[in-house]
């Protein structure tokens, strides 16, 4: 079995959703109810970013990028993936199991009712609404249909808002998804290369931004 970069394969999804999401004019008119939008977009092209790696890494990252002047466009939304990963693999099977979030920033008195109204329902629910689409028609996965995994939309309105700002350096809520389970196919050469090619896409800027 030809062994690949779980972490390049979220990366792969992330680059297909964004993409979909660009060419989608009912999204980009959705999105505009949430008072943040313009943090969300370049011009008229919506941002999506993908960053792995453990929780402190993570968190390493973002503290970085906002040292950088308008660094901030480069962090939201996102889709952070946990690692490590958890893999199974046999003669017949590859499964692997992730643990994702999707992440935008809010304001911190925002109350549930606003933040469900502009945060989740025109945004973070589309993204993964999206992203779940991408792996059903990527052709990497065996079975068709909907991943098993379970879903949380967490609404930072208690005392995880300090935990937050030292964390991320920013007020956000998310949707996470845990143990989201991918039976991947027996990929061919070409499939990985279009997999590593897209992951690196879509963590250019980023990349640019941590090396400078």
């Amino acid at each position: 079995m030809k062994m690949f970069s779980a972490n390049k394969v979220i990366g792969y999804l992330v680059y297909q959703t964004r993409k979909a999401l660009n060419e989608n004019a009912r999204f980009k008119e959705a999105v505009k109810v949430y008072s943040l939008h313009p943090t969300c977009f370049s011009g008229n092209y919506f941002n999506l970013w993908h960053y792995p790696g453990t929780s402190d890494e993570i968190s390493g990252v973002f503290k970085q990028i906002d040292k950088v002047r308008m660094g901030g466009k480069l962090k939201f939304p996102a889709i952070l993936n946990f690692n490590p990963i958890k893999q199974v693999i046999s003669e017949s099977k590859h499964t692997v199991y992730y643990n994702l979030a999707f992440i935008a920033p809010v304001e911190n008195d925002w109350k549930t009712d606003r933040r469900d109204n502009e945060v989740f329902e025109p945004l973070l629910r589309w993204v993964y609404s999206e992203f779940i689409n991408q792996i059903q028609k990527s052709g990497i996965i065996i079975s068709y249909g909907t991943p098993a995994h379970t879903y949380h939309e967490v609404f930072s309105t208690d005392d995880r808002d300090k935990f937050l700002i030292e964390r991320y350096g920013a007020y956000i809520d998310a949707i996470e998804l845990h143990n989201l389970t991918i039976d991947m196919k027996q990929l061919c050469d070409n499939q990985i290369q279009k997999i590593y090619e897209f992951d690196k896409l879509v963590f250019k800027d980023i990349n640019e931004l941590i090396i400078n």
